[in-house]
């Protein structure tokens, strides 16, 4: 009788699971011989993972070359030495290997048993012992994860791998012993000898050890000196929780003495900290967007790229806007323009655009169809939530009727859905759309927009502010801002911003 043909999977995560003392490839080329004679199958072909993780395997090209392997007629079967060497979910797009099986009528042969996933039992089966490689493959990682807090807490022994790792120093996974780098420690050295001597100026410093990039001079060079990794110290005060960090409380900061000898001796180390303090004490505090320079700094936009513009300030106070992308270089438009030069000009543009009675009225026409589409939106919205409601109240009933709901238990949940009701009610009886601007009103409020440069900023800010006016700027020619476009966002339903004009004392 001709035995059927399969295809041995072996797969190991690491290099330390490959030897014959662990679940390694010997161990699993055994198993699924025994298999294979179990179930009187044939391996005409072995296929070895080394080093490759069970939620990785769709990206190797060898585990790729076996499920095409599976299209071939001669090829009934795949064993394996346990499920969760085929695969361990780790996004449930891993489950389009079952595809593969049940599209080509390929069986599973495991140390269980046969799996045939073109049977109802057997996709319900390929998914639990799925789900449950996953949640064991979780448990292993939080062991290892508790495992390096555990050497990183008590011995200062380095858990985020070489992402993030400081200049200047290396941690030696092997030895488990931090090291120097140099030359490199010695721009280290030579930044906290700077700072010593009196140089405060970060991006001076930048600029004569060569430490941090253009962009970003200063905060590259006070990230070297706050590390305490240059006084031979490793502090463990943060602890992760995925991929974000955070705080520990005080009384559990860990610190280790890790280098021997440091870069700078911990008297130099604090003595710079306490200078970094005191220079953070002397920086003028942040000013309210109201009190920045530029009347436009929050209703100003980069017509390249649509994001909002930045007012920059020099060291003596003087403000210039600038695309907030431009900046990181992620927009084209990097160049600044003086706020003293820009605001003047921006006034006599928006002079001209919002003191033109056509204008102002196609502007607001615009802002009400842009209104009138959310308003539609928001109203199929509510319709839909009302509808489920009600559904969830009729099931509530039904449910207390037929006995598997308490009344106290159905008077509290329907009591719920009938305020949640009563909201959403009240939301759709609301006007979708303002009133139209009467025609008097309108021409008013040309009239203040017509003497706009005349405004005190503060007023120019508060009616920036009351109608979400966005200007999208751009840059006609060396500091002169051209606006591209203006965009009103809220549609006033009455005269009430008339009034407000009023009490401000502008019309």
């Amino acid at each position: 009788m001709r035995r059927a043909k399969a295809i041995a999977l072996l797969r190991v995560s690491s290099a330390a699971q490959a030897g014959p003392d662990r679940g390694g490839l010997p161990n699993q080329r055994a198993a699924c011989e025994r298999i294979a004679a179990a179930h009187h199958v044939e391996i005409v072909e072995w296929v070895e993972l080394d080093g490759v993780s069970g939620v990785a395997v769709l990206a190797d090209v060898r585990f790729a070359n076996l499920l095409r392997r599976l299209q071939s007629p001669e090829i009934s079967a795949v064993v394996v030495a346990a499920h969760d060497r085929l695969f361990r979910r780790g996004k449930y797009a891993d489950y389009a290997i079952w595809d593969a099986f049940a599209e080509t009528q390929t069986r599973l042969l495991t140390p269980e048993g046969e799996l045939d996933l073109t049977s109802d039992s057997g996709g319900l089966l390929g998914v639990i012992r799925g789900e449950l490689g996953a949640m064991e493959r979780r448990r292993i990682v939080e062991r290892t994860m508790a495992g390096r807090r555990r050497k990183r807490r008590e011995r200062g022994v380095r858990a985020e791998g070489p992402v993030g790792m400081p200049r200047g120093v290396r941690f030696d996974y092997s030895t488990q012993r931090w090291e120097y780098v140099w030359p490199e420690a010695n721009r280290i050295r030579q930044a906290f000898e700077l700072f010593l001597s009196g140089t405060t100026n970060l991006r001076e410093i930048s600029r004569r050890t060569g430490i941090g990039s253009p962009t970003e001079p200063s905060s590259a060079v006070l990230r070297v000196l706050r590390q305490p990794l240059y006084a031979g110290i490793y502090r463990v005060d943060r602890t992760w929780e995925g991929r974000r960090s955070h705080a520990l409380p005080p009384d559990q900061v860990q610190e280790h003495r890790v280098l021997n000898p440091p870069l700078v001796s911990p008297e130099e180390f604090a003595e710079v900290q306490r200078l970094l303090a005191l220079l953070r004490g002397t920086r003028p505090a942040r000013r309210p967007p109201e009190e920045r320079p530029g009347v436009y700094s929050e209703t100003a936009r980069c017509a390249n790229c649509g994001s909002a513009m930045v007012v920059v300030i020099d060291s003596r106070g003087y403000g210039a806007y600038q695309c907030g992308r431009g900046g990181r270089g992620r927009c084209e438009a990097r160049s600044q323009t003086s706020v003293r030069i820009a605001d003047p000009q921006l006034d006599r543009q928006v002079e001209a655009l919002l003191g033109d009675l056509d204008t102002l009225r196609m502007l607001l026409d615009a802002a009400t169809r842009e209104r009138a589409r959310d308003a539609s939106v928001a109203s199929r919205d509510l319709s839909r939530r009302a509808s489920q409601l009600a559904n969830r109240r009729e099931r509530l009933i039904d449910a207390y009727e037929a006995g598997s709901l308490a009344l106290p238990e159905l008077q509290k949940r329907i009591g719920q859905i009938d305020a949640e009701r009563a909201a959403v009610e009240a939301a759709m009886g609301a006007p979708e759309t303002p009133d139209p601007v009467p025609d008097e009103v309108l021409a008013d409020i040309v009239e203040v927009f017509a003497a706009w440069a005349n405004l005190r900023g503060a007023e120019r800010r508060a009616l920036l502010r009351a109608w979400r006016i966005e200007l999208y700027v751009e840059r006609a020619a060396r500091g002169v801002l051209r606006v591209e476009r203006l965009r009103i966002g809220a549609v006033p339903g009455d005269a009430w911003i008339y009034k407000k004009m009023q009490r401000l004392g502008i019309a």
